[in-house]
């Protein structure tokens, strides 16, 4: 009776084989941000192993098996809100950055406004001296 069913237990211990391997590629996420590059990183590698199999190097195991892995994660994705978490992080990143850029920005301005501002109190006192000049000369 095995020898009738020998087929099914080798594909079945080849499927084994192929989960395995793709759970030892791939361990569980420890943050929504690892989360999406786990998500990311499989989603590139389907693409890749489907490549192969067009070109028939193997079969389609270990590509179920990664498919398998990936709603895994993107169940844990969207059980932990991990959509809203990366977004927060984004728009703190993008506030930090143009924080940054406005404070540099501000500091190229800074130097060109004190030169102008030195040049405004000069032209000021030259002109409070002539008045003054004018005014002590008329007594």
């Amino acid at each position: 009776m095995s020898a009738l069913f020998g087929n099914n237990t080798d594909a079945q211990g080849e499927t084994q084989r192929a989960y395995r391997t793709v759970n030892e590629q791939y361990s569980k996420p420890d943050t929504c941000v690892d989360t999406d590059k786990a998500i990311k990183n499989i989603s590139d590698k389907i693409v890749s192993e489907r490549k192969k199999l067009s070109l028939k190097l193997y079969d389609g195991l270990y590509i179920e098996a990664l498919e398998s892995k990936k709603r895994e994660y993107q169940n844990l994705f969207a059980t932990y809100g991990c959509k809203e978490i990366i977004e927060n992080i984004k728009l703190l990143e993008t506030g930090i950055t143009q924080t940054k850029y406005a404070i540099k920005s501000e500091q190229q301005v800074i130097p060109k406004n004190e030169i102008d501002q030195k040049i405004y109190i000069a032209l000021g006192g030259i002109v409070l001296l002539v008045g003054l000049y004018i005014v002590i000369n008329k007594k």
